[in-house]
């Protein structure tokens, strides 16, 4: 798995060489969750945790920066990435859209297949 992260240039050798079991704890294996406090059954959120490995979370908020900046110089790049803008300001959306390429990421190497761009295109119109 780590020779198939290897030959990715966008996907860093960094970190442990074992994946999370299951795509739902992908997000909190890199830190991009936010951290929950709860009592008394009234749930909180607050600011995403610094678990994981941080190089590697950097890379995908530093992503998620370049395409809100993109996305605010023309809009049609991707509508999906302009509905969140619209929704959530900017620091939010790129780690939202941090989350999906984690979730890409994630998907490419448990599957062991390739990037096809037109499924993500379909996915996000």
């Amino acid at each position: 798995m780590r020779r198939r992260a290897t030959r990715n240039p966008k996907i860093s050798p960094r970190g442990p060489p074992r994946l999370p079991a299951s795509c739902e704890s992908r997000a909190a294996w890199l830190g991009l969750v936010p951290a929950q406090n709860s009592t008394g059954g009234k749930t909180s959120l607050g600011a995403i945790t610094k678990a994981g490995d941080r190089y590697l979370r950097q890379l995908l908020v530093n992503a998620g920066t370049g395409f809100v900046r993109r996305v605010k110089a023309d809009a049609n790049v991707s509508p999906w990435i302009a509905g969140l803008l619209q929704r959530m300001p900017a620091k939010q959306a790129a780690v939202a859209i941090a989350i999906k390429l984690a979730r890409i990421a994630w998907a490419i190497l448990v599957s062991g297949g390739t990037y096809k761009a037109a499924a993500l295109a379909g996915a996000t119109a």
